[in-house]
């Protein structure tokens, strides 16, 4: 990383700070100005157990699905 590389680091940087949990708040940056969690674009290709539990579907198919994923990655 150069110096003059900053700028371009500084979107993403902010980003990450704002959506990591912190324990002194108990919560992320986001969650204190918006009032919810973030909801991140990867959790839509990669079912979470929060996505599915905030949709409604059985977790436990959710977590038979995270298993399958993993088992897969195992193999790979």
């Amino acid at each position: 990383m150069h110096k003059k590389d900053w700028v371009e680091k500084l979107l993403e940087a902010l980003w990450a700070y704002q959506t990591t949990w912190s324990n002194n708040i108990g919560h992320t940056p986001y969650e204190l100005v918006y009032g919810k969690q973030v909801l991140l674009s990867i959790e839509f290709h990669i079912k979470t157990l929060r996505i599915a539990a905030q949709s409604g579907l059985d977790l436990s198919e959710a977590q038979q699905h995270r298993l399958l994923q993993l088992n897969e990655l195992d193999e790979l």
